[in-house]
């Protein structure tokens, strides 16, 4: 797993390339949009491994659901989350 300074670098990186395309004549918004999203990832990477929020709790099946320790009452269906992918 990368290390929060290995993710700052990443974040910074996706950040920088979205600022060197000019939004009102670019034909690429869609790689702006997912370097956006990539580098805002990244940051919260960075928050959660610094604040040592995350730790995984095991492993899920299909039929069983996901929760969060951080956002109390959160839930997803593991299935679910495939289904997005």
């Amino acid at each position: 797993m990368p290390t929060p300074t290995q993710h700052k670098q990443q974040a910074e990186h996706n950040r920088a390339f979205t600022q060197h395309l000019d939004l009102d004549t670019t034909f690429y918004l869609d790689w702006i949009v997912t370097a956006a999203f990539y580098a805002a990832l990244h940051f919260i990477e960075v928050f959660v491994l610094r604040e040592r929020r995350y730790q995984l709790l095991g492993k899920w099946g299909e039929g069983e659901a996901a929760r969060s320790e951080m956002l109390e009452g959160f839930q997803i269906g593991v299935k679910e989350i495939f289904a997005r992918l």
